[in-house]
């Protein structure tokens, strides 16, 4: 999942009473408010996201794996015996990673699938490997009977992890979603301030039309887990997708909803008291813009995340420092 998180930072200002000389404050104080960060400095996947999808896929895997091993002992009970450990601690790393699951422990599952879960799982193919090698006095029925059972579950498994895959990206296409329609609602608010926010309803609809309808086409289109997973690695509306398209939503968002609120500023007549501030904060944007510019649709590396939202945090706080100053002169 990728690395992509909002967080809400906007307060409610009221003025209940506003004198003639206050009233050209109005707008100033309602800025204040929006000069904060809708984004955190380091976007990502929402917490908790797929986390059901990730549990059906683990029962998939468990389905197919511990089916292997009843398989096996059925047809021959007298030499598989030595699957029953790991089959027994299959079936409690899923109760385990179940109980973190309702729990919505997304740390918690993550560490325990990274740790636990999948070495058990990569031992358990393992052991049935080597039965299978040293199963050498096996009839030619006992074989094919084998044979059958591997293909039917397999064919069950792959069905269930494509079920299981796609329940995951249509859960990450309803979260862009989401957010993109947070983003709207927070352009409006702006508007209704009376800010120009035709930059950031283009970014918006840029974000759907370039990230989400296609991530949307390319799930339904899909005709296995491996075209999905495709998919998924190919259009991130964030800064999750090494050789693919990301979109870097929450920084350009960030970065022209600023710019937006300075060009208000600007209009201000009361800009004159806080030219340092301002002159600042358009630097700090110039500069998160420039490199946005650079970076396109790529990746961004760890450095150039700092440093793209440090500049982006610094011209909020340049921001806010010039409303303060323009509502104390």
């Amino acid at each position: 999942m990728g690395n992509e998180l909002n967080a809400k930072q906007q307060k409610t200002i009221m003025i209940i009473e506003v004198n003639d000389m206050e009233m050209k404050y109005a707008l100033v104080f309602a800025l204040l408010a929006i000069a904060s960060l809708s984004y955190a400095a380091s976007p990502s996947a929402a917490k908790g996201q797929g986390l059901n999808a990730a549990m059906d896929d683990v029962k998939c895997k468990n389905d197919f794996t511990l089916g292997v091993i009843d398989s096996i002992k059925s047809a021959a009970p007298d030499g598989s015996g030595s699957l029953d450990a790991v089959a027994s601690t299959l079936q409690a790393d899923e109760s385990k990673l179940q109980a973190y699951t309702d729990s919505k422990d997304v740390d918690g599952f993550r560490s325990y699938l990274k740790s636990n879960y999948n070495p058990d799982l990569r031992t358990a193919k393992s052991d049935v490997q080597d039965w299978r090698k040293s199963a050498k006095n096996l009839s030619n029925n006992t074989r094919e009977s084998l044979r059958t059972s591997y293909n039917d579950l397999r064919s069950t498994y792959e069905s269930c992890n494509l079920d299981a895959v796609k329940a995951h990206a249509q859960e990450k296409v309803q979260w862009y979603e989401s957010e993109l329609d947070n983003a709207g609602a927070k352009a409006d608010n702006l508007s209704g301030k009376g800010i120009d926010t035709s930059n950031l309803g283009s970014i918006i609809s840029d974000a759907r039309s370039g990230i989400v309808s296609p991530l949307s086409s390319a799930i339904d289109s899909a005709t296995d887990a491996k075209g999905i997973q495709a998919a998924l690695k190919q259009y991130c509306l964030f800064d999750g997708c090494t050789d693919g398209d990301n979109f870097h939503f929450a920084a350009k968002f960030e970065t022209a909803k600023l710019d937006d609120v300075l060009t208000k500023l600007n209009a201000n007549p009361n800009a004159q008291n806080a030219t340092a501030h301002i002159q600042a904060a358009q630097d700090d944007l110039s500069s998160a813009s420039s490199l946005l510019n650079t970076l396109g649709m790529s990746q961004a590396s760890d450095s150039q995340q700092t440093q793209l939202w440090n500049s982006i945090k610094d011209a909020a706080t340049n921001v806010k420092e010039a409303i303060s100053e323009m509502r104390s002169k």
